[in-house]
């Protein structure tokens, strides 16, 4: 579990930034996915970071102190 700080006007790839700078080296960035359930189906909400990343945070009303569970492949 890491913790990430970021206004509620930060996309997802200022995001997804972070996140990277907190993942082993050999990670795949363009695998990494984002979802709000540590089981979510793609029917469920689990996102590509790559397709959500020019929205807001505040527009999928993440408030502080959320959780998001992110998966990812290694290269």
């Amino acid at each position: 579990m890491i913790r990430i700080i970021a206004s509620r006007e930060s996309t997802f790839e200022d995001l997804g930034r972070r996140i990277i700078d907190k993942l082993p080296s050999n990670v795949d960035p363009t695998t990494i996915t984002i979802a709000n359930s540590p089981n979510a189906t793609e029917r469920d909400g689990i996102r590509l970071l790559s397709e959500i990343a020019q929205y807001r945070l505040s527009e999928v009303e993440l408030q502080h102190g959320d959780l998001i569970f992110i998966g990812y492949q290694h290269r």
